[in-house]
């Protein structure tokens, strides 16, 4: 997928507003991490039409509608997700608009009724709205393009959802986690269990390809939220179940908790394999970030850039 070029001047603001966003959602304070998310949007809708160009925006666009989710805010946490999704595929080439498919704002629908019945039309609205030519600086046109194709109104969904009674994991399903997995039952052997280390709370670039491929493979992927235990006990189920793992992936885009546990892999004679996504308007100091990581981990960081690259460093890791 490709992202359009961050001019450097805006870089550092930019960076301020994602990690005040970022640290509002890892306490969980889950409405002033929408706040925080939609002023990251805003201040990108500003300069883009202050530079007279696109700045993709999926990144806030999707974590402010999980955050309205949590909220409680469910109608408008979906249309914001939806317009993350409007996002995806407006900043993806046409040889590798599939890759938009993969992303969180398209997974975390899977599972709910008739959700390609709302995800087709954002796609098919976005394609028709490339294909005019010229930017579309914001995906509201795309969702209003789209609406009129929807089966129902979109209210109708978060309705449903409401009325699951979803508790304060409950997004962990929407998000396309599924039934909670026991720590006490572990099917399948050591050496086919891999732990899977990321920002569990934004995703990650292409987190659910990751989980895919190594499913793929044939090994069981660990992901601590996918377990029933309680929020306060993650970090500490957390290195539970990389200690019963025999290989380990962490995807550091997005650097936060998962860089304890990435510590402790000496600790359990684990090497993992970790892996950054490098976008084209990569910030300044990742080369800085991925080396503070190599150091702390003693192993290099691995980058990769689509799907495809991703998978074959897994599968190499995997089969080594």
């Amino acid at each position: 997928m490709t992202y359009p070029q961050i001019p450097a001047e805006i870089g550092q603001e930019l960076d301020s507003l994602r990690v005040a966003s970022a640290s509002a959602f890892q306490r969980q304070d889950w409405e002033t991490a929408a706040r925080r998310f939609g002023e990251t949007y805003d201040f990108l809708l500003v300069q883009q039409r202050h530079y007279g160009q696109r700045f993709h925006k999926g990144w806030e666009l999707y974590n402010r509608g999980v955050t309205l989710v949590r909220a409680g805010q469910i109608d408008d946490g979906l249309r914001s997700i939806l317009l993350a999704y409007a996002e995806d595929v407006l900043s993806a080439d046409p040889i590798g608009v599939e890759d938009a498919n993969l992303a969180p704002a398209r997974m975390s629908w899977r599972g709910i009724k008739d959700a390609e019945g709302y995800l087709n039309p954002i796609k098919e609205a976005a394609i028709e709205r490339k294909q005019e030519g010229g930017p579309c600086l914001d995906p509201q046109e795309i969702y209003n393009r789209a609406q009129p194709r929807f089966p129902q109104p979109l209210e109708v969904v978060g309705h449903e959802l409401r009325a699951m009674r979803v508790d304060s994991r409950g997004i962990d399903t929407f998000a396309g986690y599924g039934e909670k997995r026991s720590v006490d039952t572990f099917p399948g052997p050591f050496e086919k269990r891999c732990f899977i280390g990321c920002n569990y709370y934004t995703g990650g670039p292409y987190f659910e390809e990751l989980r895919r491929v190594i499913a793929e493979d044939g090994f069981d992927p660990i992901v601590a939220l996918e377990f029933d235990v309680s929020e306060d006990d993650i970090h500490h189920h957390s290195l539970l179940l990389l200690h019963l793992c025999k290989k380990a992936v962490f995807e550091v885009t997005y650097p936060a908790g998962q860089l304890m546990e990435l510590e402790r892999c000496r600790d359990y004679g684990i090497t993992p394999l970790i892996v950054r996504h490098v976008m084209p308007d990569a910030e300044p100091n990742v080369a800085e970030v991925s080396a503070m990581i190599s150091t702390m981990a003693n192993q290099e960081v691995s980058t990769y850039s689509n799907t495809g690259q991703l998978r074959d460093l897994v599968r190499a890791y995997l089969h080594a």
